[in-house]
């Protein structure tokens, strides 16, 4: 069953089907609406790697990783059918429908006469990608950055499969708060990512129990001495990344001689 969600009233019960799980053996994208789609949530989540293909994929099975792996075992997949169902309204479509036959399905239940513009998600989406980096980076905490698409769904998503975000701004955090609630651990699964912080924002990180953050030049050093001397800071590179497709280095980040100065001033 995937999981998808109209951005509209909806105006008949959510669908649901008897099948509950099955195993993950396919990894295609669903971007091709003559073939099923693959974003089955049931199907994708019910994946648990062993020992054996973890070392196949490289993971080093240190105590960490095998910590990360055991997570993923346990996990189950009730907790997010019902939090798509009951909080988010999304509608159950059955295992192996084409994406174009979702889209029919979902238009000739609208009237002819309602000309309300709509757009379909596939929420199951997200809790794959997710599941991709905990299947081939085991020891790798994720941290979703937030502006890349603040949308409340996907941050629910994300938290409820453990995951954490990378807030750039008070606005960003502000929504973390308002989906995750009080009782989200954000000492541990929040960074304030932006490297150039206004002190109203530091304040509002800080006051949020927000830990992390990090640096690039030696001003915001002296910054978070005065406005936030307990913060752990991260130092950000500047990595070589000319063959990248969204090159950050020109912006952002410390050089080798840059990095040697910060790390002597942070002690």
């Amino acid at each position: 069953m995937s999981h998808h969600d109209v951005n509209r009233k909806q105006t008949t019960k959510p669908e649901t089907s008897n099948s509950d799980s099955r195993k993950a053996d396919n990894n295609e994208l669903d971007n091709d609406d003559r073939h099923p789609s693959r974003t089955n949530l049931v199907h994708r989540l019910s994946v648990a790697l062993d020992d054996e293909l973890a070392n196949n994929l490289g993971h080093d099975q240190d105590q960490q990783a095998r910590r990360v792996i055991a997570r993923r075992k346990t996990f189950t997949v009730h907790h997010l059918k019902e939090l798509f169902e009951n909080e988010f309204g999304a509608r159950l479509v059955d295992y192996g429908k084409t994406t174009a036959s979702i889209v029919r399905q979902f238009c000739n239940e609208i009237p002819m006469t309602d000309d309300t513009p709509f757009y379909i998600v596939n929420l199951s989406h997200y809790a794959r990608q997710y599941l991709q980096w905990l299947h081939f980076l085991g020891r790798i905490h994720p941290l979703y950055a937030v502006k890349c698409n603040p949308n409340g769904f996907i941050v629910r998503i994300i938290a409820e499969m453990g995951g954490g975000f990378d807030c750039a701004s008070a606005e960003e955090l502000d929504l973390v708060r308002a989906t995750c609630g009080v009782d989200f651990d954000y000492a541990t699964r929040i960074i304030f990512a932006h490297p150039c912080k206004s002190v109203s924002h530091i304040k509002r990180f800080r006051e949020a129990g927000v830990q992390m953050t990090v640096v690039d030049n030696e001003d915001e050093l002296k910054k978070l001495k005065e406005h936030w001397p307990e913060a752990k800071v991260l130092l950000r590179l500047k990595p070589d990344d000319k063959g990248s497709l969204s090159p950050f280095s020109t912006k952002f980040g410390a050089n080798e001689l840059e990095c040697i100065t910060l790390l002597r001033m942070a002690r």
